[in-house]
């Protein structure tokens, strides 16, 4: 479980890292074509960001396919594609709005930065974009229910740590729901509390 525990304990900090970048805290605030302005200020912040969390987000979703191929492998395999099927999904969806992020929205804030302005088509974009990063969440929230019950029926970790993750993907959802916002490093909170107890493990193991 070493491996498993470095991809998803890494996916948090690689997360936490994009979502922190001190020089970005104003941009999550606020819409285009704002946002836009201000990353045309912080192009090399930006782009640094936007990498972290794509890689961050494969490391977990590597991480998070080797705990579903454990399920499947077990008696828990619905579970297990459950799990897999969502977070493959998911994250193929956050992983295009990130290249969109890394180049469109990189492109349209030069452009502005040089006195253009916002193209009519940017705001319908931007706004499937969001469509996508929910979708994302979504998706790895029910991934993560499916990976709780799981974990129940095979005790791959504690119970409680089943119950935790489970209950912080409905949280995620309900969040969502509330404020119609929501933050990619959501998911990661919990496949993270499972590569922190897969070291853990792996360390008293050894």
């Amino acid at each position: 479980m070493t491996s498993v525990g470095v991809l998803l304990t890494g996916g948090l900090v690689l997360a936490l890292a994009a979502a922190l970048v001190p020089s970005l805290s104003r941009v999550w605030n606020v819409r285009p074509p704002e946002r836009l302005l201000l990353i045309g200020d912080r192009i090399g912040a930006w782009i640094t960001s936007s990498f972290l969390f794509a890689s961050g987000l494969v490391l977990a979703m590597f991480g998070v396919l080797t705990l579903g191929g454990e399920l499947v492998d077990s008696a828990a395999r619905t579970s297990g594609w459950v799990t897999i099927g969502a977070f493959l999904v998911g994250t193929t969806l956050w992983l295009i709005h990130l290249g969109y992020r890394m180049t469109v929205m990189v492109s349209v804030s030069r452009e502005m930065a040089d006195g253009a302005e916002m193209p009519d088509w940017f705001l319908p974009t931007w706004n499937l974009g969001n469509y996508l990063l929910a979708s994302y969440v979504t998706l790895a929230s029910v991934g993560l229910i499916a990976l709780g019950a799981g974990i129940l029926e095979t005790g791959l970790f504690p119970a409680w740590s089943a119950w935790t993750i489970v209950a912080l993907a409905l949280i995620f959802i309900v969040t969502m729901a509330v404020f119609r916002n929501t933050l990619p490093v959501f998911p990661h909170l919990a496949t993270g509390l499972l590569g922190i107890l897969a070291l853990v493990n792996s360390t008293a193991v050894g």
